[in-house]
């Protein structure tokens, strides 16, 4: 697993980590080369865990429904993430509340500075990346799957 993403290029899928260890994200996806050529990937939650996180909790990320339900205080050191993040996106809907400091988080093609009392909300496969997050970043953040909130018979 790579300490740290440093760069990515889209049109070559490569990811250069600490030490010139460079391999393609089709390779850690364990995907064909061609298949990155022409879209970014979907990551489902157990997925992003694997690839772009580091000093897990297993206890807090390790739950039967992580998949399709997680709430987590921003304030707790449950994870790090390995950033910059490559673009991507994801098979869950994120929510994102900002109590203090900032997080930089993109949309498509458009980058904002979520900061103090503000909701940043990221449905189902939009592109997204996230460049930087404060030192002092305090609020909490939730996934949920769409049939997570569909009504249930």
């Amino acid at each position: 697993m790579l300490e740290k993403l440093c760069t990515f290029n889209i049109d070559k899928a490569n990811i250069t980590a600490p030490g010139d260890d460079t391999r393609t994200l089709c390779a850690i996806l364990e995907l064909p080369d061609n298949e990155m050529t022409e879209k970014i990937p979907t990551l489902k939650p157990d997925t992003f865990k694997k690839l772009l996180m580091a000093d897990i909790d297993h206890f807090q990320l390790d739950k039967p429904h992580f998949n399709d339900f997680y709430f987590h205080d921003l304030s707790k050191d449950t994870y790090k993430l390995k950033l910059p993040l490559p673009p991507h996106r994801k098979t869950v809907n994120d929510f994102i509340l900002i109590t203090s400091g900032s997080i930089t988080k993109s949309a498509g093609i458009d980058t904002y500075e979520v900061t103090k009392n503000t909701i940043f909300i990221l449905p189902v496969g939009q592109i997204t990346t996230t460049t930087s997050i404060s030192d002092n970043l305090k609020g909490d953040y939730c996934h949920f799957s769409n049939s997570f909130i569909a009504e249930r018979k």
